[in-house]
């Protein structure tokens, strides 16, 4: 993406050198805009300089799509607008170059279907299948307060409006499958006999041992859905409210097939007010493949503790949602 400085060097197309003095007039004020009187033939460029700048000074993706769409969806029209081509060509060198940021966040298989998102052009409703699992301490299944609270997250990510406006929907496909938390003798969960400390015992270390044979467990499984869901009864970190071991990333060698959400059954001390969205937000790591946060609190993307519970998904980042390889 150009620069501020580049994007204002540019926009400049009434800026011209008129002189100060001329044999008819004398000595004079030079108006650099004489071009163009009518004001609504003269559109206001500097409306971008915001989103250019929210691009620069952003460290993390899902802020940077979030200016990318705007630049989209505010350029567009003012391409095709009836007006000076000098305006309509300075908007179309940076609607390239925001062009270009969708192609390297999002992927070139998915630009266009993002332009299209974003402008206006093409939004069909998506659905994401889900594979939920829970992993059960004990040979015996989970009980109907789990399952409940299953059910309640996927009603909860369905209600948001930011999914409401995206029109995404999450479909759970089958029963909830019971996993009991030994597998071909080996434990998902951190047990005694592998050192762990009493106070983690039971508990899902998903940057070790853990992660890698869940990893392992759900490559195993037919593909029927397009993301696994897996409820854990807590982590060995008590702040972890959830966890995404993304497609085609791996961990330790241990490489996802398709997308592996992991949320604890029971909200952690201090963050219930979130949990109940941890499975819409890991979602989004999920379906773009994309591990960090947005730095606004008032966005769903924002990690749990920092977020303000108005959850919402702005342009860039609903599109990002509903333009990838795990929706329907």
């Amino acid at each position: 993406m150009m620069t501020l400085g580049q994007w204002k060097d540019i926009r400049r197309v009434d800026h011209i050198s008129v002189p100060a003095v001329s044999l008819s007039r004398g000595l004079y004020i030079a108006h650099p805009r004489w071009r163009v009187r009518d004001p609504t033939q003269r559109p206001d460029l500097k409306i971008f300089d915001p989103w250019v700048a929210a691009f620069h000074q952003a460290n993390n993706n899902w802020d940077r799509i979030s200016a990318v769409a705007e630049i989209i969806a505010a350029g567009k029209p003012l391409i095709h607008a009836h007006g000076a081509d000098r305006y309509a060509q300075a908007v179309q060198r940076l609607y390239n170059d925001a062009l270009i940021e969708l192609n390297n966040i999002c992927g070139a298989g998915y630009q266009q279907a993002m332009e299209h998102w974003i402008t206006g052009v093409s939004r069909p409703a998506r659905t994401v299948r889900l594979n939920v699992m829970v992993i059960n301490r004990t040979s015996t299944p989970a009980g109907q307060q789990v399952l409940a609270t299953i059910t309640n997250h996927i009603q909860i990510a369905n209600a948001l409006q930011a999914y409401q406006t995206a029109q995404l929907r999450l479909v759970q496909v089958g029963n909830v499958r019971q996993i009991h938390q030994d597998q071909n003798g080996v434990s998902f969960l951190l047990t005694a006999q592998m050192g762990a400390p009493v106070q983690v015992q039971g508990t899902f270390q998903d940057s070790m041992g853990g992660g890698n044979r869940l990893i392992d467990y759900c490559n195993t499984l037919p593909r029927t859905a397009d993301v696994d869901v897996v409820y854990v009864p807590a982590f060995d970190q008590d702040d972890i409210q959830g966890r995404t071991f993304r497609a085609g990333v791996g961990q330790n060698n241990h490489v996802p097939l398709r997308p592996i959400i992991t949320v604890r059954v029971t909200p952690p001390q201090g963050a219930g007010a979130t949990h109940p969205t941890t499975l819409a937000h890991e979602m989004g790591h999920a379906l773009c493949t994309e591990p960090g946060h947005s730095a606004s609190a008032n966005e769903l993307m924002t990690a749990g503790h920092n977020r303000n519970g108005t959850n919402s998904l702005t342009l860039g980042q609903m599109a990002w949602f509903c333009n990838n390889p795990y929706v329907q």
